[in-house]
């Protein structure tokens, strides 16, 4: 089954976290490195509009990337925030074969839960990215288990007390 708004959330996470462990789930495209089975290659389309986006920045400080993809997937309302019904509709959509992913991301990436996935300053698309990676992780049935993925296994469920 093809996510692509799993995708768009796993491709452009941006890495915040500092010394913290768990901020190793939010390197840039680790989910979709490590979580086996889980997430399918991007299509043609979403890799069109993630090129689109690309080069705009991201990271500490910048949510323009960010903000471009959840534009451009109607996850923005018109006056610059985010969508959390919108993005949950798809989610249902897209996840309907995985009902636990679907629960946890309905029950955990709520706007009042956002503000523990990140720092005050950091945009809420990037805190909904964290939200879902970290759902994803929960979730995830098989880890590979070298060279950047070494250890996400054993520190998915320490990340999963952490933010539950």
């Amino acid at each position: 089954m093809f996510y692509p708004s799993l995708i768009l959330l796993a491709v452009t996470a941006s890495v915040l976290a500092g010394d913290d462990q768990c901020g190793r789930f939010f390197e840039d495209g680790i989910i979709m490195k490590c979580c086996k089975g889980k997430i399918p290659t991007p299509s043609p389309e979403f890799q069109a509009m993630y090129k689109e986006c690309q080069s705009l920045p991201s990271g500490p400080g910048s949510c323009e990337r960010e903000t471009c993809i959840s534009t451009k997937k109607g996850f923005m309302t018109p006056d610059g925030k985010l969508d959390i019904s919108k993005i949950k509709e798809k989610m249902e959509k897209e996840v309907e074969v995985d009902p636990e992913l679907y629960k946890a991301i309905n029950e955990d990436c709520t706007q009042e839960n956002l503000a523990k996935f990140a720092p005050p300053d950091v945009c809420d698309p990037i805190k909904m990215e964290r939200c879902i990676q970290l759902q994803i992780a929960k979730t995830c049935p098989d880890w590979a288990n070298d060279g950047p993925c070494e250890g996400l296994k054993d520190l998915s469920p320490i990340c999963k007390k952490k933010y539950a």
